[in-house]
């Protein structure tokens, strides 16, 4: 699940250079089901900076590490962090316990696309009108308020 922060930093990745990747997976032994507004694990026992892969096809982030087989005993949850900041948690059931060798464990974080507009309607020539059931939010024009402006980050965009 991605936690609040996390929505916070995917989102501001695509509007500002100054947000660091992410750093860290972070696994624990807690048992507390993730919430969105998770800020930390329930016990964080392991942190380990993973290596990235992207697949753009799936649309997904995959963090890969290497444990050894007495870091892996007892973990229960999983998280990803940025800057110290917890940007995703999750529970883990299916790793068996008294392993004897290590594990490579892929965390896998997909992304969705934003709901695809239908209906449209052509209004003049090359220019088409849809209807959105919900307000786009951050979509202002500084003199007419109704247009497109940068913006340095997600919180400048909110009402």
């Amino acid at each position: 699940m991605i936690t609040e922060k996390g929505n916070s930093y995917f989102l501001n990745r695509l509007v500002n250079n100054d947000v660091p990747p992410i750093d860290n997976i972070v696994l624990g032994n807690g048992k507390r089901t993730p919430t969105k507004s998770d800020i930390s694990l329930t016990n964080e026992v392991l942190s380990k900076k993973p290596t990235t892969k992207i697949d753009l096809r799936a649309k997904r982030l995959i963090l890969a590490i290497n444990l050894s087989a007495s870091e892996v005993e007892g973990i229960t949850e999983i998280g990803a962090k940025s800057n110290g900041e917890l940007l995703t948690h999750d529970l883990i059931t299916n790793i068996p316990n008294n392993l004897t060798s290590n594990i490579n464990l892929d965390y896998i974080i997909e992304l969705e696309n934003t709901t695809k507009g239908t209906d449209w309607v052509l209004l003049e020539d090359n220019i088409y009108y849809t209807h959105e059931t919900d307000d786009v939010i951050g979509v202002t024009e500084v003199n007419s308020g109704n247009g497109y402006h940068k913006a340095t980050s997600v919180e400048s965009m909110d009402n």
